[in-house]
């Protein structure tokens, strides 16, 4: 391979990493936008609701919440902070639930409903509210 040929090659090869790291350069920019916009939407107290309709599903996705909330009225509606979501479960007080159907069923009682949330949420006592967890406006 003469001269010629290698300072050709090279500058094909210095072509093609300069090309890359302009590419690098702007998926870095995008994700350091999309992170400052993220944080920016924690800071603003933005938090996607989920609402569940399935005791099972609730309770996988809760499990270790940072704070939940329980109130005891014609439903029991239970609400779990987890990272920038809120997750939502409501059963009636009255009539058989879903629960109940399989022989078993969530304590109406706001004391033994928050020894049953910790246990099931494996969470401590200290993070379970009675009153409502609500997203900000």
């Amino acid at each position: 391979m003469s001269d010629l040929e290698r300072m050709a090659t090279l500058d094909f090869v210095i072509g093609v990493l300069k090309e890359h790291e302009k590419a690098l350069d702007s998926i870095s920019n995008r994700l350091e936008k999309s992170l400052k916009d993220l944080k920016q939407t924690k800071r603003q107290g933005k938090f996607i609701l989920f609402s569940c309709t399935s005791w099972t599903d609730f309770k996988e996705i809760s499990r270790r919440a940072e704070a939940v909330s329980f109130q005891v009225d014609q439903n029991i509606a239970i609400r779990a902070l987890k990272g920038s979501s809120m997750y939502e479960f409501k059963e009636p007080t009255s009539g058989q639930t879903e629960a109940e159907q399989r022989g078993w069923a969530l304590p109406r009682e706001p004391e033994e409903l928050r020894e049953r949330l910790a246990y099931e949420l494996r969470i401590s006592k200290k993070k379970i509210i009675h009153g409502e967890l609500r997203l900000s406006p």
